[in-house]
C-alpha cells in the first residue's frame, strides 16, 4: 500500500526541517511525499532542497503561488498517486518512526476508507513539551453531532475519495471540518480509529489564534452542516468547544 503525504508550507523556515526529518525517519518505505510551497520569501525553499535526498524516492516539489492553505492542499491531493492520502503540516511532525506504518496496517486490517488517530499539542519551541492531548476515540453513535471529530492532522483517506472531495475553498478557516462533515456525515465514509498518538502539533493555528478567528471558525463549522444539507444544530458547536476544553485535563 502506497501512502501519499502532502506537506504545504509558506515561510516555514523555523519548522520545516523538523517536519521533513520526521518523514525521512519513517520505517514504512512505500511512501510518496508531495511538498507544496506557496513561493516562500524566506529560506524555506532552500531548506526543502537541502533535505530532498533524505526524503522518499517518490517526492515531488511544487513551488508556486496559491490562494491559501486549502488551495495548496488541493494541489497536493490532485498530484497524489498513492492508495491513501494524508497531510503533515509544515509545523507538525510524526510522533515517532512508526506512525505511517500504523496507518498502513490499519487500512489493511480494517478495510475502511478513512483512518485517524490521536494527537498531542506541544510548545512552539519544544516538540517534547506536551501542552494538550487530543484522544480522538471511536466515533460516537451520533457521529459529529455530539461535537466529536477526528484530529484532522492524523486523518488519512483513500485517494479516490479525496480527489472526488477536495477542500471547499469557500471555507477559509474550517475547510478541514467541512470536509469531515461531508465525508463522515453526508457520504457515510467508513472509518477506523488507531488508538495511538500519530502526530505532534505545535500550538497555534488560524482557527485558534484570537477571539475573532475562533468566532469565524465556529461560524464556518455551523455553515459546514447547512451547506451539506444537514441539520445545523448550534449545540454541536457548544459540544465541540466543551470537548476541546476537556482535552486539557489529559496533560501529563
Amino acid at each position: 500500500m502506497k501512502i501519499s503525504i502532502v506537506t504545504v508550507c509558506y515561510n516555514s523556515e523555523k519548522t520545516i526541517a523538523d517536519t521533513l526529518e520526521s518523514i525521512a525517519k519513517q520505517n514504512y518505505r512505500n511512501m510518496e511525499c508531495i511538498i507544496v510551497d506557496g513561493f516562500s520569501t524566506d529560506s524555506t525553499w532552500s531548506i526543502i532542497e537541502s533535505k530532498r535526498r533524505s526524503l522518499p524516492r517518490d517526492t515531488e516539489l511544487v513551488r508556486e503561488k496559491d490562494h491559501g492553505i486549502y488551495d495548496a492542499m488541493n494541489k497536493g491531493i490532485a498530484k497524489s498517486t498513492g492508495d491513501v492520502v494524508g497531510f503533515l503540516n509544515s509545523d507538525d511532525v510524526f510522533a515517532d518512526e512508526t506512525s505511517v506504518a500504523r496507518i498502513a496496517d490499519a487500512f489493511k486490517t480494517s478495510a475502511c476508507e478513512l483512518i485517524y488517530g490521536d494527537l498531542v499539542y506541544t510548545k512552539v519551541s519544544n516538540l517534547s513539551q506536551i501542552t494538550r492531548r487530543w484522544k480522538s476515540g471511536f466515533m460516537p453513535r451520533l457521529g459529529l453531532k455530539t461535537g466529536w471529530h477526528p484530529a484532522h492532522p492524523t486523518m488519512y483517506v483513500k485517494r479516490e475519495i479525496l480527489q472526488r472531495n477536495p477542500f471547499d475553498l469557500d471555507f477559509k478557516i474550517a475547510a478541514d471540518y467541512e470536509l469531515m462533515v461531508r465525508l463522515l456525515e453526508k457520504h457515510k465514509v467508513t472509518s477506523h480509529y488507531v488508538p495511538y498518538t500519530l502526530v505532534r502539533m505545535r500550538e497555534g493555528g488560524a482557527s485558534n489564534s484570537g477571539l475573532i478567528n475562533i468566532l469565524k471558525a465556529n461560524n464556518e463549522c455551523l455553515r459546514a452542516w447547512s451547506k451539506n444539507r444537514l441539520f445545523a444544530n448550534p449545540l454541536t458547536i457548544v459540544f465541540k468547544l466543551a470537548r476541546k476544553i476537556l482535552q486539557y485535563r489529559a496533560r501529563p
